[in-house]
């Protein structure tokens, strides 16, 4: 009964950030069935990073006595911007040498390699995951805030 609020915290909060991202789409009049596939794509993102990422880092935690509202925003803004840090350092690693890229009238790429606007693009990237990430986290803490706790002290008083 005292993991029920883990649960639904790990159902409320990847789908209120998925909410979250696609609200300017909602809020400038897209298209209902483009809006409703970005909410799709995204709440498969938002969820697989709770699952494959976030659920191990629970257990961990739960594990080690380690709840505190700091750590869990730290460690969900990491979750939020790892997987776009590898990707981006795997496109970079994996670039063709004579590859291009123009966004918007700016330079982002010049004979493969990133130009200071390029860097500037994956940088703001991946901080914005990473804050997509600790907004989650923030969700997920003030609704299982509870259960961590409780389960952090019957932890620590079985142990003793």
């Amino acid at each position: 009964m005292k993991y029920l609020k883990f649960v639904f915290a790990f159902l409320v909060a990847p789908g209120l950030i998925a909410a979250m991202f696609c609200m300017p789409s909602l809020l400038s009049g897209d298209n209902i069935q483009s809006l409703y596939s970005l909410f799709l794509i995204t709440s498969m993102v938002t969820y697989g990073h709770a699952i494959f990422l976030g659920i191990p880092v629970v257990i961990l935690f739960n594990k080690f006595s380690l709840f505190s509202r700091s750590l869990v925003l730290g460690t969900s803004f990491l979750i939020g911007a790892l997987p776009v840090t590898v990707f981006t350092i795997y496109r970079e690693i994996t670039m063709p040498s004579g590859a291009g890229y123009i966004s918007n009238g700016i330079v982002h790429r010049v004979d493969g390699k990133l130009t200071a606007a390029g860097w500037y693009s994956a940088i703001e990237l991946i901080f914005f995951c990473g804050v997509l990430g600790s907004s989650a986290g923030l969700i997920w803490w003030f609704i299982a805030r509870k259960s961590a706790n409780n389960s952090t002290r019957s932890t620590v008083e079985s142990d003793d």
